[in-house]
């Protein structure tokens, strides 16, 4: 009786470690894609919008990397002569930023 509890919390626990492997391993590789395409910004902004455009927004997971994201997409939008009539690609990082950004940063965001 005891073992097979031990057994089973052993698989639990061990379903659960696969689990956070994985998603770590997820959100690892959609920062790697992001760091890819903020070097890129600037000497190939269109691979680096086609890297963006390859990242699943809804994947992103925490607010600080969808701010992220939401500012490397404007980036590369805009460096590459794409204009949008809407803030909807800029928002969360508007966003967070206001929230989370330096006392000094809060203050120009409010000009």
């Amino acid at each position: 009786m005891i073992d097979k509890a031990i057994k089973t919390i052993i698989s639990i626990w061990l379903l659960i470690a696969a689990v956070a492997i994985v998603g770590c391993d997820s959100q690892s590789d959609i920062s790697e894609k992001m760091d890819r395409a903020e070097c890129l910004m600037y000497s190939h902004p269109d691979s680096a919008l086609s890297i963006l455009n390859g990242i699943n927004p809804e994947q992103i997971g925490n607010k600080r990397n969808n701010a992220r994201y939401a500012l490397l997409k404007s980036m590369a939008l805009d460096k590459n002569i794409i204009d949008t009539t809407s803030f909807d690609v800029l928002q969360p990082a508007i966003d967070y930023f206001l929230k989370n950004g330096s006392a000094d940063f809060r203050i120009i965001g409010q000009l």
